[in-house]
């Protein structure tokens, strides 16, 4: 009996936990959005063509830098 009612519990805090993931992931990508509309609108891709930096290098530097701190 008193099983069931734990089952009953933790299924309900998953789906509470999914529930949760669900709103903040879609809430996330709607401000994303947004922002995004909000510079190309104003902006413009001009500021975007002048002050691009290429991210695979920031990328491999902060993997490399993170592999040699925990090797270390």
């Amino acid at each position: 009996m008193l099983e069931g009612k734990v089952a009953e519990h933790v299924g309900a805090g998953l789906i509470a936990a999914a529930a949760v993931a669900i709103v903040h992931t879609s809430a996330m990508l709607i401000v994303a959005d947004v922002i995004t509309w909000i510079v190309y609108r104003f902006v413009g891709l001009a500021l975007l063509r002048r002050v691009w930096f290429n991210r695979d290098i920031v990328w491999a530097t902060a993997l490399i830098a993170a592999g040699t701190i925990a090797v270390l």
